[in-house]
């Protein structure tokens, strides 16, 4: 990410030298795309396009082109501001030397604004009840716009994320067993997706080895437990904090661990706790492992998706 002064604004020659520095950008010759700090931004523009007067015929052409370039960011807007950082715009800059057409220019131009809408880091969700930790994902990048929840697959029709995902327009799939362990529709609209992470957010079906050994290390899960204790099959929900309680622990917590072809038995990322008091119940407990989650699941899914792309 390019890094400007955070108090300042450049003025605009020192701001396109600046800019001529960051190589961490989007380029198709002779163009140059990437994002800025809005308070850095010499002119007040989401779009900034620095393309100077000599290497135009007519400064017409250039007045026309910056017209042209903005109606396309703009029809594409419901694009790109999801792959900005909040507090930062786009700059569209020219370093070439060269004349150049009208035509060749906003090619190039049309190439990046597509690069950079593709580029956003995807996140795949599973689920198969009511979707609040799928929520709580989706929201949190909404907000942070480093990644997306771009497509929640479940094996319940009636489950409850499918509302919330309709609610964040957000794409949703719904599959049967047949589709998941018998044929690879799941794992050829996976393929498609191209996925950067894929969640397991509350989903009760053991994932199939295909899908373990397409994507090793990119599938995740969480756990209502602190794992090893009270997983595998048939432990998930009220079932684990029942037996957690039955055997008087006096603590609990989630574990988010990579997904393997055995239930509960990936690989460890994170832990957190939380103590059990004489006074809980399943449900109460249920409340405290729900308040991990939500804080937690969200970030450590954000410190993988920058392991995968660093």
């Amino acid at each position: 990410m390019p890094t400007f002064p955070k108090t300042e604004k450049l003025c605009k020659r020192d701001f396109i030298q600046t800019l001529f520095q960051q190589a961490n950008s989007f380029s198709c010759y002779p163009l140059k795309l990437l994002y800025v700090p809005i308070q850095a931004m010499p002119v007040p523009y989401q779009l900034l396009v620095s393309v100077p007067k000599r290497h135009f015929k007519r400064a017409v052409d250039r007045n026309c082109l910056k017209r042209r370039l903005r109606e396309s960011y703009r029809l594409q807007k419901h694009l790109l501001p999801k792959n900005l950082p909040k507090g930062y715009a786009l700059a569209l800059i020219y370093i070439g030397k060269e004349k150049i057409s009208y035509a060749k220019i906003s090619h190039c131009a049309q190439w990046l604004f597509t690069q950079f809408a593709n580029a956003m880091r995807k996140i795949i969700v599973f689920a198969s009840g009511s979707g609040s930790n799928a929520e709580r994902i989706a929201t949190y990048f909404q907000e942070k716009r480093t990644a997306q929840v771009s497509l929640i697959l479940s094996n319940n029709p009636q489950a409850g994320v499918l509302a919330r995902a309709k609610r964040l327009a957000i794409p949703t799939v719904v599959f049967d067993r047949q589709a998941f362990y018998h044929s690879s529709v799941v794992l050829d609209l996976l393929k498609a997706q191209q996925p950067d992470l894929i969640v397991l957010a509350g989903f009760l079906w053991k994932v199939p080895e295909a899908l373990t050994e397409a994507y090793p290390n990119q599938i995740v899960n969480i756990h209502p437990s602190l794992l090893p204790k009270y997983g595998g099959k048939g432990m998930y929900g009220a079932h684990v904090h029942t037996a957690v309680i039955e055997h008087a622990e006096t603590e609990s917590g989630i574990s988010i661990h990579y997904v393997n072809e055995h239930y509960d038995e990936g690989n460890i990322i994170f832990q957190a706790k939380t103590d059990v008091l004489p006074t809980d119940t399943p449900d109460t407990l249920a409340e405290k492992i729900h308040l991990l989650e939500y804080e937690h699941f969200p970030k450590i899914i954000e410190q993988l998706i920058n392991q995968t792309t660093s």
